[in-house]
């Protein structure tokens, strides 16, 4: 028989989760999907009614306080702040499944609360309990950190980042962002979060009788299952920020389609033009996380003269600097798939169907070597690695430290014809871990001073393989730059609107043979020097470098043609959402539709 309080409690339990949900997603009822999710509200309704039936208490019984919380949190809270945070409809819409999830976890914890402290009665119960509680806690509680850190919620990008991270990597931001303090508090948090319902309990434990609960445990039990198993497998992977990794795990798979029909693809390449160099090496050096707005050679009033090396071969007559070089975004994986393929901003090239400097090198004559000190077997199927696994050689650092990256030259034949791609850890947090201790020359251990310390031995070690290749490898020329910039206190990634996450160092140095060979090209270059470029344009830059034409080389992207015209007006990052002409030396930015800049992109021809 039906108990008509319990139905009179359930529905109006289903109309406060409609209106919530009217709430939270401003009415905007032209949309399918927001349409769809609000009937699912009524959905609860016989759940509740179950839930009722077997526990033998009121849905808004105050003693399942500790669970409306959550639920707030989830249904109502997260939905209005991802509003305020996006204020645009599209982008709301995404984040359907958060109010849906908290339905199902309200019902799911008052039911593992019942048996844990009316059935089971033991203290392994009230652990489990506790687990749950916390674990339904921690998506809301790093939103919340990760907006204290970067002013925003948890993006596309961010996403990206945290896939392509090793747990080392991941350590060290936290270590760095979060603090050994944040750590401690966020601790202490989970600790009162989960002894908070059993505290709340036992004030509360006279309030109720617990017979019919035994009694009805099967059905508890089964409920229990049925709620859970729908919030796991149906609801989570609805909420914004798993939709939003799901996608991202499909593009990554997208992404290995870099590798299919290689070596047709790869047969396809037509070398049009390769001046017969003197057999000798080109080098690409791969700064990371490196911003020339703290390097003194750029900056003087940075406050640390942590550029000794580079300032000295400022006026060298072989060295050009260039002044206004910026990254196409701030996170490695964008910047270096696009640097190293013939893919960028200016043009309709997916990385998928690009072919890479190693492939166009290889097809030229070059032995192709990859010395990293990032990569590795855990990143076989991210782009950079994808590209660095098409070089003949391909070495890792045996060392904690980018120094280790030097005695790997002594591998490289200097009778050859070689292109060395040195990748470095560079200025990447945690600042400290990238230099050795006995080598610190700014001492205050602040992070200010940690991040100058990775900027002067990383000067060092530049000068030092320059040397290195100058005096045992018949150099030719050495292009150094870095994949982007960094924020030493937020450090980068597309939540860090900070134009010093986009500055970055770029210089090339050339040797007398090669002036001999290209003067034209070394007088372009120095004329160059102030020209704007970004980093997606290194493919075609070192291409030209090399004196390489092909059928995948575009001069308009080659700062050392004749034909390179990109202005401050024309060049872009972020996918073209952020025009450099608003860097006016101002520390943040915001992303500007490109539709209302009123800018004329550079077009998509080629050499043909």
């Amino acid at each position: 028989m039906i108990n008509k309080e319990y139905l009179y409690r359930s529905i109006i339990f289903g109309a406060l989760a409609l209106v919530i949900y009217c709430v939270s997603s401003k009415g905007l009822f032209s949309d399918i999907h927001v349409i769809r999710n609000a009937f699912a509200q009524l959905t609860f309704i016989p759940f509740v009614y179950w839930l009722q039936v077997f526990t033998n208490r009121n849905i808004f019984s105050k003693r399942w306080i500790p669970e409306y919380i959550i639920w707030l949190v989830w249904t109502l809270i997260m939905p209005i702040v991802f509003y305020m945070e996006y204020t645009v409809t599209q982008n709301f819409i995404r984040f359907k499944g958060e109010t849906l999830f908290g339905n199902a976890i309200l019902l799911g914890l008052i039911l593992l609360r019942v048996m844990a402290f009316d059935s089971w009665k033991k203290w392994w119960g009230y652990i489990f309990y506790a687990f749950m509680y916390i674990s339904v806690w921690l998506l809301p509680i790093f939103q919340f950190v990760y907006h204290c850190i970067y002013g925003e919620f948890i993006s596309t990008s961010a996403i990206i980042a945290l896939q392509q991270t090793d747990p080392k990597e991941s350590i060290e931001w936290i270590l760095t962002y979060v603090k050994i303090s944040g750590i401690f508090i966020l601790g202490i948090s989970l600790v009162l979060l989960g002894g908070f319902v059993p505290a709340f309990e036992y004030l509360f434990k006279g309030t109720c009788s617990s017979t019919s609960y035994v009694k009805h445990k099967k059905g508890i039990v089964i409920l229990s299952l049925i709620v859970w198993g729908v919030a796991i497998t149906k609801l989570l992977p609805m909420v914004g920020v798993i939709d939003q990794w799901k996608e991202q795990k499909i593009l990554q798979n997208e992404e290995k389609r870099f590798n299919e029909n290689y070596e047709e693809r790869y047969e396809s390449i037509v070398i049009k033009q390769n001046v017969d160099l003197p057999k000798g090496t080109f080098i690409v050096i791969v700064g990371e996380s490196e911003s020339k707005d703290y390097m003194h050679v750029y900056n003087p009033l940075c406050g640390y003269e942590n550029t000794p090396w580079l300032s000295k071969m400022k006026n060298d007559g072989n060295m050009v600097i260039f002044n206004n070089a910026y990254a196409c975004y701030n996170l490695t994986k964008i910047a270096l798939g696009t640097g190293f393929t013939e893919a960028s901003q200016y043009n309709d090239i997916s990385f998928t169907e690009s072919m890479s400097l190693i492939d166009i090198a290889k097809k030229a004559g070059y032995k192709t070597y990859w010395f990293s000190n990032q990569i590795g077997e855990q990143f076989n199927e991210v782009p950079i690695q994808m590209i660095a696994n098409r070089a003949d050689v391909v070495e890792n650092s045996k060392n904690e430290y980018d120094d280790g990256l030097l005695p790997l030259l002594e591998t490289v034949n200097p009778d050859e014809k070689n292109l060395i791609v040195i990748h470095l850890a560079g200025s990447h947090a945690r600042y400290e871990c990238r230099f050795p201790e006995n080598e610190r020359v700014f001492m205050d251990k602040e992070i200010k001073d940690d991040y100058a310390n990775t900027v002067f031995f990383t000067d060092r070690l530049v000068g030092n393989i320059t040397e290195y290749a100058k005096n045992n490898l018949n150099l030719q020329a050495i292009l150094y730059y870095s994949d982007h910039g960094e924020d030493y206190e937020l450090g980068h990634g597309p939540a860090v609107k900070k134009w010093s996450t986009v500055r970055i160092p770029m210089w090339i140095y050339v040797t007398d043979d090669y002036k001999r060979s290209f003067k034209e090209k070394t007088d372009v270059l120095r004329a160059h020097r102030n020209s704007f470029f970004t980093n997606d344009m290194v493919f075609n830059t070192v291409c030209g470098v090399m004196g390489i034409l092909s059928n995948h080389y575009d001069y308009r992207e080659d700062i050392s043609s004749n034909d390179y015209s990109f202005t401050k007006e024309s060049v872009f990052s972020f996918n073209r959402q952020l025009p450099i002409f608003n860097d006016c030396g101002q520390e943040d930015f915001e992303y500007i539709d490109r539709t209302k800049t009123g800018v004329v992109l550079v077009g998509n021809g080629k050499n043909k």
